[in-house]
């Protein structure tokens, strides 16, 4: 299967295949064969031969996830890449343990990207990079908390249904009840809710099946979101893997003749 048309298509003796075919068409010394940029630079390529009967079509050439820029570019079109909010990269969701060996990557989306709104940022350093965003940790003091709309004096909301001005509410992170604003810098404990700190900032010993320096990853053997709070799933493989990947759950097989994200399937081979 060529992974950059997503087709089990096979090509003609002398044309080219799989991960060289958009570079090859891209030659312009090639005869016969030519590569026309679609109108959105987000969908790569369309590589095409000159038609000659009615029932060729166009093959689309989907563009490297080392090649896309941005968040909405690197997980359209249902292509396995995964964006690091925190290093601005694009990376193949199969290679993330090659891209980021030492787990620089803290941040990530694989479906759909976080919405402009600070509810929707899930963590204190995530939300503090968004200007009008600002992170209310809950009195666990773990790193647990919620992202809303404030100030450096506080939380806001709008001053009513038909008012676009914002006001002061203290009460949508109460100081009173433990709760601590952070507008400028976050929290020095930030362990997501799975561990308490030591020396006000080292995660002491991550729980619910989490590890990494801010317990942010899920143990071997299982997948997940764990920041703010989030759970850890075992892998399901039916028993012909022993680890599947982080985020997205999909299995690595490891029994001969057998794969799927979930080693489901049987090989043909």
């Amino acid at each position: 299967m060529s992974p950059f048309t997503n087709t089990s298509l096979q090509w003609l003796p002398g044309e080219p295949n799989d991960s060289g075919f958009c570079a090859y068409l891209e030659r312009a010394a090639v005869a016969g064969l030519k590569a026309n940029p679609c109108t959105s630079m987000a969908d790569g390529l369309v590589c095409e031969k000159p038609v000659v009967s009615p029932n060729q079509n166009a093959r689309p050439c989907k563009k490297p996830c080392s090649l896309r820029t941005s968040c909405a570019n690197c997980t359209s079109n249902g292509m396995e890449c995964m964006w690091c909010s925190s290093t601005k990269r694009c990376v193949d969701s199969n290679a993330y343990i090659i891209s980021f060996p030492y787990g620089q990557c803290l941040e990530w989306q694989t479906a759909t990207c976080s919405p402009q709104n600070c509810s929707g940022l899930r963590t204190c350093g995530q939300c503090l990079e968004q200007p009008g965003c600002g992170w209310c940790n809950d009195p666990s003091n773990t790193g647990r908390g919620y992202c809303i709309e404030g100030s450096s004096r506080g939380p806001m909301k709008l001053a009513g249904v038909h008012n676009s001005e914002v006001a002061l509410d203290t009460s949508l992170c109460p100081k009173e009840k433990n709760y601590e604003w952070s507008f400028i810098q976050c929290p020095a404990c930030q362990c997501n809710g799975h561990s308490t700190c030591i020396n006000n900032n080292v995660c002491e010993q991550c729980k619910n099946l989490t590890t990494g320096r801010q317990c942010q990853d899920c143990m071997p053997g299982y997948y997940g979101d764990p920041t703010n709070g989030g759970q850890c799933t075992a892998c399901t493989c039916g028993g012909h893997a022993n680890v599947c990947h982080l985020h997205t759950g999909k299995c690595f097989c490891t029994t001969k003749g057998i794969k799927g994200d979930q080693c489901q399937l049987q090989s043909a081979d």
